[in-house]
């Protein structure tokens, strides 16, 4: 459009507005670079994490180990991450959050070497909670990095897409596993490492993202996050002790009935995969009223889950419950993660903080389904820790319910009642 040459105002605001349109065009690329490099850094973390799934039959033989033990293997990485939340937290403002991700991606891969070079069980497991430190790290670096270039609305879209490219780790990273058991781990382990580098350098050569805008909390808006995240804590607690159960149980079952550790290697992959689309999905779903529904409707999906696997018998039920769980725990923690972090970023929680609070419930949930499953089967039987998680499950579905039903009831009541009961709460 040519410029009006009787109309200065016309020109300048014609100006303007092409600056302003160039502006958003070049953030817009800059926002989608940013986006890339947070999806590839949680890319390589589930690589890290889930390497270890189909090498676990074959340590238990190596190390002489029982499955309380075994459990311990897939513990370690999440009892790092519980050690270093909070300190990485309180890391992130300070360094910033691209310095944060360089520094925890370059401790998981020289923890990853020396996993991959380590002849005992010790340091093997110490190797693993070195791991998980620099996932702390990393992640909150991420977490921060992603809530400075996504706008509130739009934090459901941002999950799904960050959970999606884990699960797509989780679908090569027992791939790699597979070639562990082949070519040794030093092969294995020493690839992740050079991915790491070049990571690295992809990292440093981007422009550090913009710092979020300081929110002053209101009374309400802590009282509502303290109310709704009662049960999104609950919830996603519930859920990834089933996740941590999930990566310990099936594939020691599987082995006990003549599964190979490829076959376990391509089963973890290909659910890896499966859970990535579902996660896209569940986050175009997470919005307004729907968060709720979505977080209630996984865990019922993990519920039955959980009991079948106290029911069922043979491989291909077990591979097939494997698949199912990993689709309830994708959908329903995909919902947990932006809800919550939602209801955070409403009361002006620090984005890295809000991902520490986060992280102390899924990390923890996990620890203690992995850790307990794994005691629980060697003290009683697999069946009684499926049925343990089953439980737990059915405990946060009912508080979800019950969560759910109560926002339902409050937004269609009068708006002068729900102000009442507003300023009642305050």
């Amino acid at each position: 459009m040519p410029l009006c040459a009787n109309s200065p105002s016309s020109n300048r605001d014609l100006l303007h507005t092409s600056g302003m349109s160039m502006i958003f065009k070049r953030g817009e690329r800059t926002s989608r670079g940013s986006s890339v490099r947070i999806l590839i850094i949680v890319f390589v973390d589930a690589l890290y994490f889930s390497i270890l799934t189909p090498l676990l039959p074959s340590m238990q033989t190596e190390f002489g180990l029982d499955s309380a033990a075994t459990g311990q293997l897939t513990a370690a990485y999440l009892f790092g991450i519980l050690i270093g939340i909070f300190p990485a937290g309180l890391i992130v403002p300070r360094v910033g959050s691209r310095w944060a991700a360089v520094g925890g991606v370059v401790v998981m891969g020289a923890a990853g070497i020396s996993v991959g070079l380590s002849e005992t069980f010790a340091n093997i497991v110490a190797s693993r909670v070195l791991q998980g430190l620099g996932s702390a790290v990393a992640w909150a670096g991420a977490m921060a990095w992603m809530t400075a270039s996504v706008p509130i609305a739009r934090l459901g879209q941002g999950f799904g897409n960050m959970l999606a490219a884990s699960f797509v780790g989780a679908f090569i990273g027992p791939l790699l596993g597979g070639v562990a058991l082949i070519t040794g781990r030093p092969v294995a382990f020493g690839l992740l490492a050079g991915l790491c580098l070049v990571l690295n350098a992809g990292l440093l050569l981007l422009a550090a993202p913009p710092g979020p805008a300081p929110r002053s909390p209101s009374g309400t808006a802590r009282v509502r996050t303290t109310r709704f995240n009662k049960s999104l804590a609950a919830a996603i607690f519930a859920v990834s002790a089933f996740a941590g159960g999930r990566f310990v149980l099936p594939p020691l079952m599987l082995a006990r009935d003549g599964t190979s550790g490829e076959s376990i290697a391509l089963l973890y992959s290909g659910s890896g995969l499966i859970m990535a689309v579902v996660a896209f999905l569940a986050g175009r779903a997470v919005t307004g009223s729907k968060r709720h529904v979505v977080v209630f409707s996984g865990l019922t999906m993990a519920f039955l889950a959980a009991t079948a696997f106290v029911i069922i018998q043979g491989p291909s039920l077990v591979m097939a419950l494997v698949i199912l769980a990993g689709c309830a725990i994708q959908w329903s923690m995909t919902g947990g993660f932006a809800a919550m972090t939602q209801e955070n970023q409403a009361a002006g929680l620090e984005p890295s903080m809000s991902w520490a609070y986060l992280n102390v419930v899924w990390t923890g949930g996990f620890l203690a389904g992995s850790l307990g499953t794994g005691w629980m089967a060697a003290v009683s039987s697999d069946k009684g820790a499926w049925a343990l998680l089953a439980g737990c499950i059915a405990v946060s579905s009912l508080l979800s319910f019950r969560v759910q039903r109560s926002e339902r009831l409050r937004s269609s009541a009068p708006k002068g009642k729900r102000s009442v009961g507003s300023q009642g709460g305050t």
